[in-house]
């Protein structure tokens, strides 16, 4: 049996960086790290019904593990069915589901993206699905575990980002970047 790790609610409700998800995390229990049931239920709370690219309703269910066939893999599982196989006691998918919960048109587009790289052929060697990872799974799962999106009200600061002038933007102005940009991981 795996052990309970230990929950965090008060924390990421106080953090800046769980912001975006913090109406989603105010609604889970104080004391206990979340369940596969408590996921669900935030689904059933949701506003509406959440869908994959495929039209189908999202739910999260436990993960399979081994060999698996190929429509019971992470992604393909995702899209095809709605199901998003989730860890018990598992951080890194509590806020797989949170994320989810909160974002669910740019998840199922990464989902529905990843899908299509695995599906559809870039070269005569890959006709047929495969899991192996590529270059554009690469990149999307950077975006998607690890990335920032950046919302900017002025080119210049934006300009700025692209061409590495950290210490301008970050220190000469800063306070500009504190009023006009927005960093969401």
């Amino acid at each position: 049996m795996q052990p309970h790790p230990r929950w965090y609610k008060l924390d990421l409700l106080q953090s800046p960086l769980f912001a975006p998800l913090h109406a989603v995390i105010a609604q889970l229990d104080n004391n206990n790290f979340p369940s596969l049931s408590d996921l669900n239920g935030l689904l059933v709370k949701h506003p509406y019904p959440i869908q994959v690219g495929t039209g189908n309703t999202l739910q999260f269910v436990a993960q399979h593990y081994g060999k698996l066939p190929f429509a019971a893999q992470y992604e393909p599982r995702c899209y095809l069915q709605g199901e998003v196989p989730t860890r018990r006691n598992n951080w890194h998918d509590l806020l797989n589901a949170l994320v989810w919960l909160t974002f669910p048109h740019a998840k199922a587009a990464i989902n529905a993206r990843h899908y299509q790289a695995i599906t559809i052929p870039t070269t005569p060697v890959f006709a047929t699905a495969t899991s192996q990872r590529g270059t554009v799974r690469d990149a999307i799962t950077l975006l998607d575990e690890s990335g920032i999106i950046i919302a900017y009200a002025e080119n210049a600061l934006a300009e700025h980002l692209r061409d590495f002038q950290w210490k301008e933007l970050f220190w000469h102005k800063r306070q500009q970047v504190q009023t006009q940009m927005g960093f969401y991981l």
